[in-house]
């Protein structure tokens, strides 16, 4: 990790006649008690991190995303290249960017230091990671954007072993004003003669202090005879004093994201606070209730889950 981490840091101080190069990154550690139906499990965990290197010359920029990723037991995480792009911005609107970056659809992110949450919840896994290929962009208005991508195949959730002969496509449509904002987008792959595809819609608003969305998932895999899956999510957030924060999520699934009935559902309810201990420091803590329900259901009893975890931006 640390020759990783110096090799990056040289190449960064060697392009400091081309670019101002910035670093910048997160570290996610904590403690996590769940009781799962294999029995209580309690550790402390390192849960994840990541460098960024990024720097731009005029309207030309790049971004180099290395992430760290633990095994929430033990630091046994390995230096991973997440994200590695090349971007160009016009003045006109227009934008590109080649590589792999990540997914443009979904309520949360690849990264924790950006989501409300201590882990992401069931909608997560529908949606693509991350795409390598480019990311074509337009300012329709000042209100109005448009997103899409052309990416190898392989990248696409649950439709592995692709190769560019499948190409996925997808795209995004974002609006925001006064406070709302609003996208629709969709990701599509093939697998031989089989289509598959991922729709994401949502919405969010802020009034005063107080947050709300919902979003909306349709997912049908690239299998023969592939069943259609759904699932939808409210989320919102709340500021009860200075510096503190009480966020909920609920989340259910029908379970046929895979594209096999599985005849069970499953939902998920996450609640907890956030304190920012310095402008650096954030302290989230939360509760997670998870059931599923159905004929067979591995997990019909109702699981438990509480996580406490310290994440510093640097």
């Amino acid at each position: 990790m640390k020759k990783t981490l110096g090799i990056l840091s040289a190449l960064a101080l060697t392009g400091v006649a081309h670019a101002e190069v910035n670093v910048s990154g997160y570290v996610d550690a904590g403690y996590g008690w769940s009781s799962k139906s294999a029995g209580n499990k309690s550790a402390f965990n390192y849960n994840e991190g990541g460098v960024w290197f990024t720097g731009n010359t005029g309207s030309t920029s790049f971004m180099l995303d290395v992430g760290v990723d633990g095994d929430n037991v033990n630091l046994a995480g390995v230096a991973v290249v997440e994200q590695a792009y090349v971007s160009n911005k016009y003045d006109n609107g227009f934008s590109w960017s080649l590589g792999q970056f990540d997914g443009i659809i979904g309520h949360e992110s690849n990264d924790s230091v950006n989501n409300a949450f201590n882990h992401q919840g069931l909608l997560y896994a529908f949606t693509p990671t991350t795409h390598t290929g480019l990311l074509l962009g337009y300012d329709l208005s000042d209100a109005l954007k448009l997103q899409l991508i052309v990416a190898n195949g392989d990248n696409a959730k649950g439709a592995g072993g692709k190769e560019f002969d499948y190409p996925e496509l997808g795209f995004k449509l974002t609006s925001k004003m006064d406070g709302l904002s609003a996208h629709v987008g969709g990701n599509f792959q093939s697998e031989g003669d089989e289509n598959g595809y991922v729709i994401d819609i949502g919405a969010s608003t802020s009034v005063g202090a107080m947050e709300v969305g919902a979003e909306l998932v349709l997912v049908k895999a690239a299998v023969a005879d592939g069943e259609s899956g759904m699932g939808f999510g409210i989320h919102g957030g709340t500021e009860i004093m200075e510096g503190t924060k009480f966020n909920v999520g609920f989340e259910w699934e029908n379970g046929k994201s895979t594209g096999v009935d599985t005849k069970i559902s499953a939902m998920e309810l996450r609640a907890g606070p956030t304190w920012a201990m310095s402008e650096a420091l954030n302290l989230k803590a939360d509760y997670t209730f998870t059931k599923e329900s159905g004929d067979g259901a591995p997990n019909a009893e109702a699981e438990h889950g509480v996580s406490v975890a310290g994440v510093y931006k640097f």
